[in-house]
């Protein structure tokens, strides 16, 4: 059992996994790490966050292959093994911004912004209907 947005008990297997990326995207976890590995309590005074909670959250991030963590309490991006994750197992591919208008809005999301990012790829900011 996953603890997802129903609390509890849900049976959504990366219901979790989209919490925690949505607030390292809201931090701009991303961004800081662009020029390499940070460590979690610089990340925290950068963010304004409470740093052993950050340091959780980036340890599950990094526990399905977002970040690494590269020392203790030391994180980084994974780069092009990101990448290749995406398009090897997960089927992924490049798409346009059209592309992905329409996929969000098939799914019953508006996309709000495209946010580029130093280290490469954008992040999507979609919204509910």
């Amino acid at each position: 059992m996953i603890i997802g947005r129903e609390g509890a008990g849900s049976d959504e297997p990366h219901s979790g996994v989209s919490q925690a990326l949505h607030v390292a995207a809201k931090l701009g976890i991303a961004d800081l790490l662009a020029d390499g590995p940070v460590d979690c309590e610089d990340l925290a005074a950068a963010t304004d966050t409470h740093a052993p909670a950050l340091q959780r959250l980036l340890r599950a991030l990094a526990s399905v292959g977002v970040f690494t963590q590269v020392s203790p309490g030391s994180f980084a991006l994974l780069g092009k093994w990101l990448d290749l994750h995406m398009l090897v197992l997960l089927g992924g591919r490049e798409r346009a911004t059209a592309e992905y208008d329409t996929l969000f809005r098939v799914a019953g999301f508006k996309l709000a912004r495209v946010v580029p990012t130093p280290s490469g790829p954008s992040v999507l900011e979609a919204v509910p209907f």
